[in-house]
């Protein structure tokens, strides 16, 4: 199964996520890995690349960045990859883009999970369009190991 791990930089759970899936011989697609394309970027995408501050800039510049032959490779990635997949897990906490992702696969009708903290969660309306929303790994685990492709 190909699937999309949305979440943020900081969260400390995406490497053992990932490592999880690619042992049950899941197609995982890592977002944090510098894009193929031999131009010339050899680094993961991050915006403060292009920006002096990311949370504190003009629509202007932020414009100009969005734009960016850097932002545009890594967007057509993303997006291909969301596409391409078969499922989506939301790791909790992140952010606007990975909420983004998470909406958008849903709209495409891919399987969508949310993966809480373990203790607390802001309530969410829209994580009702999950298969499963849980702080347990193993459950989603579990759960990808039961649909039939």
């Amino acid at each position: 199964m190909k699937i999309y791990v949305a979440t943020s930089w900081k969260n400390t759970r995406y490497t053992e996520v990932l490592a999880s899936l690619l042992l049950d011989d899941h197609e995982v697609y890592d977002w944090r890995k510098p894009a193929r394309e031999s131009y010339r970027r050899e680094k993961a995408f991050m915006w403060d690349a292009l920006l002096h501050d990311p949370t504190q800039t003009t629509p202007e510049q932020f414009t100009i960045a969005l734009h960016s032959l850097d932002a545009q490779v890594q967007l057509h990635r993303d997006v291909d990859a969301l596409v391409d997949a078969d499922a989506l897990i939301l790791v909790l906490p992140c952010g606007k883009s990975a909420h983004t992702e998470f909406g958008y696969a849903s709209a495409l009708g891919k399987q969508t999970y949310v993966l809480t903290e373990p203790d607390t969660i802001e309530a969410e309306l829209l994580y009702g369009l999950a298969v499963v929303v849980t702080p347990h790994l193993a459950l989603i685990r579990d759960r990808l190991s039961e649909v039939v492709w």
